[in-house]
């Protein structure tokens, strides 16, 4: 079963047509937003990293797809600008401070010498960010070929369990 989220405008515009284009016709046992795919289940629903996890406005835009819930965390291309850093870092601990203590697996592809522009985050200080928010991150090397990224692991550690 997996969860797909995004900022409202591409959970409306992108995810939910293409779940409902994919979908293998009615609802999952967990209902709305849960669709059958394939022999698991999917659902879309925004996710906002500048509101609080656990805001019930928030989970009212969830329709019940709490990502609280989530086994392991996947990010994907999800934070390259400095702004995005510290919303993004926080809403990830919060998820890996859920019920079944997920990981994540994070892929980073560096943009910091991309340009002249300084708007872009390096990835030394995004893991520095999870560090500092009570994480051990455990680098698993490059992946891909054209656009080289990195894959990280992010747990809790003992003392950012609290």
């Amino acid at each position: 079963d997996v969860l797909m989220t995004d900022v409202p405008a591409v959970v409306s515009e992108m995810l939910a047509p293409n779940l409902a284009a994919n979908a293998d016709g009615g609802a999952a046992g967990g209902g709305a937003p849960w669709a059958r795919v394939g022999d698991g289940s999917a659902a879309a629903a925004p996710l906002d990293w500048n509101r609080a996890v656990d805001d019930p406005a928030q989970l009212a835009a969830s329709h019940g797809a709490d990502p609280r819930d989530a086994e392991v965390v996947l990010a994907a291309e999800c934070v390259w600008l400095k702004d995005l850093v510290a919303p993004f870092v926080e809403t990830v601990v919060a998820l890996l401070r859920g019920p079944k203590r997920p990981s994540c697996v994070l892929s980073f592809r560096e943009r910091a010498n991309d340009g002249a522009t300084g708007a872009f985050a390096a990835g030394a200080a995004v893991m520095a960010e999870f560090a500092a928010r009570g994480c051990d991150v455990r680098e698993h090397g490059p992946i891909g070929t054209a656009h080289r990224a990195t894959l990280y692991e992010i747990t809790l550690s003992r003392g950012g369990e609290n």
